[in-house]
């Protein structure tokens, strides 16, 4: 009987255990699907990967969003030949990351295609014709690069397949892209939400053409987005705007545009206010080579948050030290700040601008 009792109470603890799996295992599979991390390139070769890779999710506010725009970032030439072995750790070693932190829109413009292989890059090279390595993609990671910008005369120098390799290899990574090299469409466009609040990103290569960019404005109006246009536009190494950028900028405004953000000429270009819209032309590089002026070696990020039709804008001057970006401070900080605000001291205080 001893023995009887024994078999019987070793079943019943064995039919509780499995019923009790049981009930884990279905509670488990009800709950919310987790999230995967994105893929890491990198991990095939057993590099290292940047710290916090993955963007934590902001505190998010109902009709109030969020931003951080750099200018032009090349990861090629002289910049991936001293860093991209150690997926540019060390380029951002001097870099506060804090003015990251909580955007809910973080946009650069990405300055030549991505491929998915490592790309060997010669130091001294001045080619003008780019091909990024892989480990571009840990980078824009590390900057929690919510959007990269490819409306510029660059994201085609590998041919049209390289570009779609590119695109593929951003989205796998949950990075966003916008604009096209060679074409206007609304394919490119691209609208972040939070409440009521809806703004369009429209990039625009205007090197190309901007035939259509007027319609497409009307139309994210039309929706009630608010709409930044994004060109690239100007004349290279000039810290003042040229007169066919503003003409363009004023046909963008009368057509519903309520922000202008423009790159291309490599440093910090003036700004202006055109029927109450804010037009920065140049934010200049954010990570270059271009290390044969000051000015080259200078750029603007604008950390802010739009709320309703509402902005408010900090101004972040950087400037790149053997092509590593850190923020700015004393005198040159100041240079940048005044050559932004100049024209439009309304609307500035120290570096912060309310319009």
């Amino acid at each position: 009987m001893k023995t009887g009792k024994s078999v019987l109470i070793v079943a019943a603890v064995t039919a509780l255990l499995g019923v009790g799996a049981y009930f884990s295992a279905f509670n488990f599979l009800s709950q919310p699907k987790f999230s995967l991390p994105a893929f890491n390139f990198a991990a095939e070769s057993a590099k290292p990967v940047l710290e916090n890779q993955i963007a934590k999710t902001p505190a998010k506010a109902d009709n109030e969003i969020s931003f951080f725009f750099a200018g032009d970032a090349m990861f090629g030439r002289n910049v991936g030949y001293k860093f991209q072995k150690n997926n540019f750790i060390d380029l951002f070693a001097n870099f506060d990351k804090a003015i990251l932190e909580e955007a809910d829109i973080a946009w650069l413009n990405l300055e030549g295609p991505v491929s998915d292989k490592e790309v060997t890059q010669r130091p001294q090279d001045h080619s003008l014709v780019f091909n990024f390595s892989r480990e571009t993609i840990e980078a824009l990671k590390y900057l929690k690069i919510t959007t990269a910008g490819l409306a510029n005369n660059h994201t085609d120098n590998q041919g049209q397949k390289a570009l779609a390799k590119t695109k593929e290899i951003l989205e796998e990574a949950r990075i966003d892209w916008n604009g096209e090299p060679n074409k206007i469409s609304e394919d490119g466009i691209r609208r972040y939400q939070q409440g009521d609040l809806s703004v369009a990103l429209i990039s625009v290569n205007a090197l190309y053409g901007a035939k259509g960019v007027e319609e497409l404005i009307k139309e994210e109006k039309n929706k009630n987005n608010f709409v930044i246009v994004l060109p690239h536009w100007g004349n290279e190494y000039e810290t003042s705007h040229n007169a066919n950028q503003e003409k363009l900028a004023r046909a963008f405004i009368a057509a519903g545009a309520d922000l202008i953000i423009g790159g291309h000429p490599h440093v910090v270009q003036d700004a202006q206010v055109i029927n109450g819209k804010l037009v920065f032309y140049s934010l200049g590089n954010f990570i270059f080579d271009q290390m044969f002026s000051a000015e080259t070696q200078q750029g603007l990020i604008l950390s802010g948050v739009i709320i309703a039709e509402k902005i408010k804008i900090k101004l972040v001057p950087i400037v790149s030290k053997k092509m590593k970006p850190e923020i700015m401070s004393g005198a040159d900080k100041e240079k940048i700040i005044d050559r932004i605000c100049s024209g439009i001291k309304d609307y500035c205080k120290d570096d912060i601008i309310s319009i």
